[in-house]
């Protein structure tokens, strides 16, 4: 942190003692509202202060949208995802490349999804790659693994391999995602957008919404494993994505640019991710995530059900 911004918490050290009061009573929301305006900071392993967190929060109470211009520098906000995606731009062209030049014509297309498809990666993250053949039988299938297997970070590949009918036939619910959080590096997947519609995108909340909640059951019961409902609260923001495309028709891919335009609710469920990179939840954090995550689900099942 520089000098100026040291200064400024001295300044607002007496304003947040007298604010303290209106600290939420729930702690997760307390925690899950820092994160939210933390949100974008946390990829660049910028290490937040306890009063410059307890500021961030006030501030939040107050007017969220002038934290980016009070406290942190644009170039501090950007260098490191513009590294990160420098990186994943190479390591892509290099793979495309090594893609066409083994599989030819029987190539389709190449992209990206996820954390690094839309510029919210970290160095946590996988690499969610996409490929499609004309058509894939078992051969490609070893042939694409022998690929991938010389291949830098092989650890974090992971993503979607199909032929190009099964594709074309999968599930609507499921092409709606695929097609709008999809970044083409080679050939286009333009036809499936024909194929999805609002429809689609009502089926997609329903489908995520219960499974969230079954899952979220289970767990509770019978797993009680904290990644699990790490996992139930990544798989929310997709089902919000999901949502608000039906609300709106605006697809927004961007974990920092939807938050601001969900509900409270919303924000403290996608914003309390980051509680499972600082810590495994106690036993009354995980009951009270869970409870949220349940009540939330079962709400877009009752809102969303024929």
């Amino acid at each position: 942190m520089r000098l100026s911004e040291i200064s400024i918490f001295f300044d607002i050290v007496k304003v947040l003692l007298t604010a303290a009061k209106e600290l939420p009573a729930n702690r997760m929301e307390a925690v899950s509202r820092i994160t939210v305006i933390n949100f974008e900071f946390r990829h660049f392993d910028i290490k937040i202060p306890p009063v410059t967190e307890l500021f961030l929060l006030y501030a939040h109470l107050r007017n969220v949208r002038l934290i980016n211009k009070i406290i942190f520098s644009p170039k501090i906000e950007k260098r490191r995802i513009k590294s990160f995606m420098t990186d994943i731009k190479i390591w892509m062209k290099d793979l495309t490349e090594k893609l066409q030049g083994a599989f030819g014509e029987k190539l389709e297309f190449v992209g990206l999804q996820g954390s690094y498809g839309r510029g919210e990666a970290t160095e946590s993250s996988d690499i969610d790659v996409v490929v499609i053949f004309r058509e894939l039988v078992m051969g490609d299938l070893e042939k694409y693994k022998d690929l991938i297997g010389k291949m830098p970070y092989r650890e974090k590949i992971c993503g979607f391999v199909s032929g190009r009918g099964e594709l074309i036939n999968w599930d609507k619910a499921d092409l709606f995602q695929f097609y709008h959080d999809t970044t083409p590096y080679f050939g286009s997947i333009d036809y499936l957008l024909p194929l999805v519609n609002r429809p689609d995108a009502k089926r997609a909340v329903l489908v995520g919404a219960c499974n969230i909640y079954h899952m979220c059951v289970h767990n509770f019961l019978h797993e009680y494993d904290a990644q699990i409902l790490r996992s139930l609260c990544k798989t929310s923001f997709f089902v919000m994505i999901a949502k608000h495309f039906y609300e709106t028709g605006d697809f927004i891919k961007k974990k920092s640019d939807l938050i601001f335009l969900l509900s409270e609710e919303e924000q403290e469920l996608l914003g309390s991710i980051s509680i499972f990179d600082r810590t495994s939840p106690d036993k009354d954090l995980f009951r009270e995530l869970s409870e949220k995550l349940l009540m939330w689900s079962g709400g877009l099942i009752n809102a969303f059900g024929d």
